[in-house]
């Protein structure tokens, strides 16, 4: 299997976000965003680990910083951009260390660090379409992998 390297661009255009990841293009809200960022993560890991890069591998990829002070608009506002995509869905081959991206009926591949590239630009743009939006709620969720330790053990990440 022969790889391209996939340019992707991800902007913020007041409270949504715009991605164009090779023929996938797609403009989201910046909470479906977020929720966005932690499922590409995780199925980033996932690939990961059959190459044995330790689940810490996301602090050594080359990301951009966050940007840190954005101070949310005064007031909650709405513009009336809407979706282009209803369904979208993340999924990771993990016996060839990929991670697919799909919005609608549009599907990428990438390596896993893209993953996390891509998850860091979408949580940048996050954060600047919610500071637009005057949105200034502190919510948080968590998502996991739950791993066999046998499993763990042949693969070498234990």
């Amino acid at each position: 299997m022969l790889l391209e390297k996939i340019i992707f661009t991800v902007n913020d255009e007041m409270d949504f976000i715009d991605i164009t990841f090779g023929s996938v293009r797609a403009r989201i809200n910046y909470r479906a965003g977020f929720d966005l960022d932690q499922r590409l993560r995780i199925h980033a890991k996932d690939a990961a680990r059959f190459d044995r890069a330790p689940a810490k591998f996301t602090n050594e990829v080359d990301v951009p910083e966050l940007e840190k002070g954005l101070k949310p608009h005064r007031q909650y506002r709405q513009s009336r951009l809407l979706p282009s995509v209803t369904n979208w869905m993340i999924e990771s081959n993990a016996a060839v260390g990929l991670v697919r991206l799909t919005f609608d009926s549009m599907s990428e591949e990438m390596d896993y660090e893209t993953a996390v590239k891509l998850a860091r630009a979408v949580r940048r743009a996050s954060r600047r379409a919610k500071a637009w939006a005057g949105d200034t709620s502190r919510y948080s969720r968590c998502l996991g992998n739950l791993t066999d330790a046998e499993e763990d053990y042949r693969l070498g990440v234990a």
